[in-house]
């Protein structure tokens, strides 16, 4: 088999996420020889159009980049002039059609972060952690055209703390899944690493996630609600209304005690904020309000001029 420094690579991917699988393949010296990334998108307030964390480490490498919303022919016809022996996608946000996957000599190689089967789709962290899973993991596996189908390289698992939100465990998963997928390719271009197909039976599937998921039904358990902080950091972020302003929520308990209603809030200062729920109370420990900075409760309560806040699901008259 050949060396790393033979294999050439295109790499896929999109968010600061992916990064670190890039800086690891490049550390075992294979060979980049392209990256295709999101396209800019456009800042909210000015409308400027910003590249991609992926695009502009890639051209701090003077990387040949390829930024493209849609897989067409013209996309595979600049990957075919590369002769690519594999691929290599980390979070790059499209599906690859068969006709892509069938370029590279030595496959496609993904790392997903859930134990495949479980947990397959666009959104495996955050459902982990709405679910209230105590682990987690990253598969690298060779991908074929059906979502997160194909065969298992290498699995490693991970624990979820309880002060894990999605943001916390994403960063731990990809940066543990670099060093995993990094290895694992060295082995399988050895041939001392087998592809396993997955029990399909077994398989579980998420959604993608909308911005009105983060919205708060105080009605339900304090549990639920604390997982739903939690998993929905940094988007679409967990928030809820208050005479006609919104809240975002970063961080939470759960308590026993303060006969609440759901959304009824209780506030002793300088620290205590605490929401009613379905079953047991939140005391919240950050929120942010529309137009203000995320603050610690303490910082909060200083700034507060009454103590009429009570939390509902839509915005109030």
């Amino acid at each position: 088999m050949p060396s790393s420094k033979q294999i050439n690579i295109v790499f896929f991917g999109t968010p600061e996420l992916s990064i670190k699988t890039l800086k690891e393949l490049i550390s075992a010296h294979f060979n980049i020889v392209a990256v295709v990334t999101q396209p800019a998108s456009a800042k909210q307030r000015s409308n400027k159009l910003i590249p991609s964390p992926m695009a502009k480490f890639a051209d701090s490498l003077h990387i040949k980049i390829f930024t493209q919303a849609k897989i067409d022919d013209y996309l595979i016809d600049n990957l075919t002039t590369l002769k690519p022996n594999l691929f290599v996608v980390v979070a790059y946000g499209n599906i690859l059609p068969k006709k892509l996957l069938a370029l590279p000599e030595f496959g496609t190689i993904n790392l997903h972060p859930s134990l495949l089967p479980k947990y397959r789709g666009p959104s495996p962290v955050q459902t982990a952690l709405l679910e209230g899973e105590t682990q987690t993991g990253v598969s690298i596996m060779l991908l074929d055209e059906k979502i997160d189908h194909g065969p298992i390289l290498s699995q490693i698992t991970l624990p979820i703390s309880n002060s894990d939100n999605a943001l916390t465990l994403n960063q731990r998963l990809f940066d543990q899944g670099a060093i995993l997928l990094t290895n694992t390719l060295l082995e399988y271009l050895k041939n001392t690493k087998t592809a396993l197909p997955q029990n399909h039976s077994q398989a579980t599937f998420t959604k993608l996630i909308k911005k009105q998921a983060g919205l708060i039904d105080w009605s339900k358990p304090a549990e639920l609600i604390n997982r739903q902080i939690k998993a929905y950091q940094p988007w679409p972020g967990a928030y809820s209304f208050s005479q006609n302003k919104i809240y975002k929520f970063f961080s939470s308990n759960i308590i026993e005690g303060c006969d609440l209603k759901p959304g009824e809030v209780y506030i002793k200062k300088p620290d205590v904020l605490v929401v009613g729920t379905g079953n047991k109370n939140l005391q919240i420990l950050e929120l942010q309000m529309a137009g203000g900075k995320r603050l610690d409760s303490k910082t909060f309560l200083q700034g507060l001029r009454d103590n009429k806040l009570f939390f509902t699901t839509h915005p109030e008259a």
